[in-house]
């Protein structure tokens, strides 16, 4: 699972929706696949992947390919940065994003390893 820094989970509900959820959820679950030495992919239950398309946002459907780099003490401390350049985002509200700076906490996610 990956886990915003307020602590809510990526969450795919269904369809091609990627959103944030408050509690652990079996459809929170994201296998997380290496494609190279740093970059990583994400499927989901539904056997879709966590994919940017090119304007903003993430969404559901093809597998894109995502730069992981360790930011915190611990190596589960992460930022996900897209083939666009900009990163993995959880906004002060709801819902996730993307956003082309790095410039704070709300790009950190922490990876929970599941079973």
């Amino acid at each position: 699972m990956l886990q915003s820094w307020k602590g809510d989970y990526l969450h795919k509900p269904g369809g091609s929706r990627v959103t944030m959820w408050h509690a652990e959820f079996e459809k929170n679950e994201w296998t997380i696949g290496s494609t190279s030495s740093n970059a990583v992919t994400f499927q989901s239950w539904e056997g879709d992947y966590l994919h940017k398309p090119d304007g903003d946002g993430v969404e559901s459907g093809a597998a894109s390919e995502w730069i992981a780099s360790v930011v915190g003490p611990a190596e589960n401390e992460v930022v996900l940065q897209s083939w666009k350049g900009d990163y993995l985002h959880k906004p002060d509200g709801g819902g996730v994003t993307t956003s082309s700076t790095l410039s704070d906490y709300h790009n950190y996610w922490t990876v929970i390893r599941v079973g």
